[in-house]
């Protein structure tokens, strides 16, 4: 075996666990996806796909410690929704 032959085979090994490695990421980003998925159907209370700076309110007053009142919890979801689009 040449020095090249011996490279060559250390390329394909290593691009091979690479492959491997990339392959069990997308799988878990996958799963993790469907997670998140299933949590924000939940907080869809009108099932429009779409989260409302409303249902967001309503959410953050259940699950906040601290008691908030509607005005207080939307204007926290309003800074949540950076793009303004739900």
């Amino acid at each position: 075996d040449t020095r090249e032959d011996r490279l060559d085979v250390a390329v394909t090994r290593l691009k091979s666990k690479v492959e491997s490695m990339v392959g069990k990421i997308e799988i878990k980003m996958s799963d993790i996806e469907a997670k998140i998925g299933d949590k924000m159907h939940m907080l869809d209370k009108d099932k429009d796909g779409i989260l409302s700076q409303e249902e967001m309110a309503l959410t953050l007053q259940s699950v906040l410690k601290r008691p908030l009142t509607f005005d207080e919890a939307m204007a926290i979801a309003a800074d949540m929704d950076e793009n303004e689009d739900g």
